[in-house]
């Protein structure tokens, strides 16, 4: 998988910052850096796919892992802030409304503008529909500590 820079962090809504907090990783997953993360029933982190489970995204990765050895023998850095605005680039024909949840896009780091079922991507602000970019904030997410 190649390095595409997925997300980047605008700000927070509340005006905090990053909160930052190593993870393990679920075996035999390469996480890149800008990419949403979700939490398994195991405990482990893996990458996000399209209509993530509620109460299980955990946030943005910060550092990266090519593909973990073992489940918990390699560990990531995530922002799990879940006030944080994130800048990231859409796919599709329509045009994200504000306040809309979407999913992510077949690729796994895009939001699928045409895709609002099981949406856990809310569109919050900043919509270019020339270079298709969105600012986001992530919902249905899992505490953790």
């Amino acid at each position: 998988m190649a390095y595409i820079p997925s997300m980047q962090a605008v700000k927070a809504t509340d005006g905090s910052s990053r909160v930052l907090r190593f993870m393990s990783v679920k075996a035999g997953v390469t996480i890149i850096p800008g990419t949403i993360v979700v939490k398994e029933i195991t405990g482990f982190i893996t990458n996000a796919a399209d209509a993530a489970a509620d109460d299980t995204v955990v946030g943005i990765a910060q550092s990266g892992v090519v593909t973990a050895a073992a489940a918990g023998a390699d560990k990531v850095m995530v922002d799990v802030n879940p006030n944080m605005i994130y800048r990231m680039k859409y796919e599709g024909a329509a045009v994200p409304i504000l306040g809309a949840k979407y999913d992510l896009g077949a690729n796994g780091y895009t939001l699928d503008s045409a895709d609002t079922v099981g949406g856990f991507i809310t569109a919050y602000d900043n919509i270019d529909s020339t270079n298709k970019y969105v600012d986001v904030v992530l919902t249905g997410r899992v505490f953790a500590n």
